[in-house]
């Protein structure tokens, strides 16, 4: 009867073998291969794409079927001999790269992951490079978000846009502190001066957008500035809705709401104007003012009202008032219209 004996060290060098063929992914700090029931492969489709002057995106795509999905991926840039981990990802393919060097090449790979120490090896690198630096002027782009005329007390959007030379610096980001001017003001109305936004202003990526409202009837230039960087736009305002009524100066001025004669049987002449609610003033269709005073105050208040004709906002007569001798001070004399606010003036001795 034949013996046979199997010799111990051939078994293991058929197991060794066996292992090292079916190998795919490899232990991170181990050294060695280690057996994987399905091959696992690298990241497809790996690009790199410069999005501006100092940043830079890196998107990939999952390992080819039938490779088990990865847990996360792991992206490597490279750049003066020097690689650097910048990202760890799991569901979202893509990765952005910032605070690079404008005018710079940079080369990516990425790697997957599965679990905490097995890794797929690191797929072919691509390069991207990113955008110069502009050259120019540092600057600042104004304009209207919707052109046109604005109406005084309404407020309107401006782009302000960060620009070096002609193009914008997507670096000039956050809060700013802008100084607006320009647009003149009404005096005397307590709304006649202009809205600006409140400081800081916030930019993304060189822009923002900010609300501002003008009150004066012109043709101004708006500036908005920050240090030595500046830039404007021209901005027409007119006059908006008629709103209330004001008298005017004539040969004695009421527009302060009083006027002091001298002695008794004095007259005073002041004329009715129509101003919108920022001071400006306010046209409109034809109106009726009536004018009213105290019983027994006085003469000489027109017998008829008096009118605003068309678009004209004063008067074509002037209301005439003469304090009569032995009345008291400060008579007061009204004049109003329908859907606006009255004027008033204190007649006084």
């Amino acid at each position: 009867m034949r013996r046979y004996i199997f010799a111990p060290a051939l078994i293991v060098a058929v197991a060794v073998f066996t292992v090292a063929a079916g190998a795919a992914w490899l232990a991170s700090g181990t050294g060695g291969s280690f057996s994987r029931s399905t091959s696992v492969g690298k990241p497809t489709n790996v690009a790199a794409t410069a999005t501006g002057t100092s940043s830079v995106q890196v998107t990939w795509g999952a390992p080819s079927s039938p490779s088990p999905a990865p847990a996360s991926y792991d992206v490597f840039r490279y750049f003066n001999n020097t690689g650097t981990k910048i990202c760890s990802a799991t569901t979202n393919l893509s990765c952005n790269d910032t605070g690079l060097q404008a005018g710079s090449t940079y080369g990516y790979t990425v790697e997957a992951r599965l679990g905490a120490n097995w890794l797929s090896g690191q797929t072919t690198q691509v390069n991207a490079t990113t955008n110069s630096a502009p050259v120019g002027t540092a600057n600042f782009k104004v304009e209207q978000v919707v052109a046109g005329n604005k109406t005084a007390g309404t407020a309107f959007q401006v782009r302000v846009t960060a620009q070096t030379g002609t193009t914008t610096d997507t670096t000039y980001t956050g809060n700013h502190t802008l100084s607006f001017s320009g647009p003149g003001t009404n005096s005397g109305f307590a709304t006649g001066v202009p809205t600006y936004p409140t400081s800081p202003v916030s930019f993304t990526a060189g822009v923002a957008t900010v609300s501002v409202t003008l009150r004066k009837a012109e043709t101004a230039t708006l500036t908005v500035s920050e240090a030595a960087r500046t830039g404007n736009t021209s901005v027409t305002v007119v006059p908006g809705a008629a709103t209330l009524l004001r008298y005017t100066s004539s040969s004695r001025d009421c527009s302060s709401g009083s006027v002091a004669l001298a002695t008794n049987l004095a007259t005073w002449t002041s004329k009715v104007t129509r101003y919108d609610a920022s001071g400006n003033l306010a046209g409109g269709g034809d109106i009726s003012i009536a004018v009213t005073k105290p019983a027994g105050a006085g003469g000489n208040t027109p017998t008829t009202p008096l009118s605003i004709i068309g678009s004209t906002s004063e008067s074509g007569t002037a209301t005439s008032y003469r304090i009569a001798d032995g009345q008291p001070p400060a008579v007061t004399i009204t004049a109003a219209s329908s859907g606006l606010t009255s004027a008033t003036c204190a007649v006084d001795r």
